[in-house]
């Protein structure tokens, strides 16, 4: 399997609550439509996972927490058939809709520096905002945020920075949702090296309030959540 950092151009992601299922069922559940229709593609199952520490800073920032327990993403080598999307369809009927976001979506990397087998994703889940266009916002994320984060500069705890968006129109409207506009999709050597990096440098943080003002020009308030893999 590849590391996290490595991303195809277009993925299937999925945000869902445990609920009744329980983690461990989703683990199991998600692995098997891997093996039984996404056979030639990479399949994340990343379990919340947010250290205490992480939370408090998290929580200075005032960002909110993301309610969903589990992430997964499959990374599409080509496009998406008919059979992949009813392999798809039925899994969303399975699980509660309250329960369930599922998502294609076009990626956009700007910075990957490494792809270690341990490293924790940070995904911060972007809403669409209510003074922009859908257009206007998605343009500004990519064409004014992405180098914005490049040239602010991101610690080497920051091993990848992919824009995650979500498509607003696809060829299976049935399957797909809209509900947001994106995931701002980070991995990090681990959660206490990123708290460690961010109390220690005063610069650091000025450069990420940076980050964070121009954030309101393509998004709500993100909800923020640390994940780790799951093994099949």
């Amino acid at each position: 399997m590849s590391g996290l950092a490595e991303f195809s151009g277009q993925s299937v992601v999925w945000l869902v609550r445990a609920g009744d299922c329980g983690v461990d069922w989703l683990r199991t559940r998600f692995f098997r439509l891997s093996e039984e229709h996404f056979p030639q593609s990479t399949c994340h199952v990343l379990a919340r996972d947010i250290a205490p520490a992480m939370r408090l800073m998290m929580a200075v920032a005032k960002r909110r927490r993301s309610p969903y327990d589990v992430l997964v993403r499959i990374d599409l080598p080509a496009e998406l058939t008919g059979s992949q999307a009813g392999g798809l369809a039925r899994l969303r009927d399975e699980l509660p809709a309250a329960q369930r976001r599922v998502f294609l979506t076009v990626n956009h990397q700007f910075h990957r520096s490494g792809d270690g087998p341990d490293d924790v994703a940070m995904a911060f889940i972007n809403t669409w905002p209510a003074h922009r266009s859908r257009a206007e916002a998605r343009e500004h994320w990519v064409q004014r945020h992405g180098p914005l984060v490049l040239e602010v500069g991101l610690p080497p705890v920051i091993t990848s920075y992919t824009q995650v968006h979500f498509a607003v129109e696809t060829a299976y409207p049935e399957v797909f949702d809209q509900t947001y506009q994106g995931l701002s999709f980070e991995t990090i050597t681990s959660q206490a090296d990123l708290v460690k990096v961010f109390a220690g440098s005063a610069a650091l943080r000025r450069l990420n309030r940076t980050l964070l003002k121009d954030e309101r020009n393509f998004t709500g308030p993100p909800l923020f959540s640390a994940f780790t893999t799951m093994r099949p």
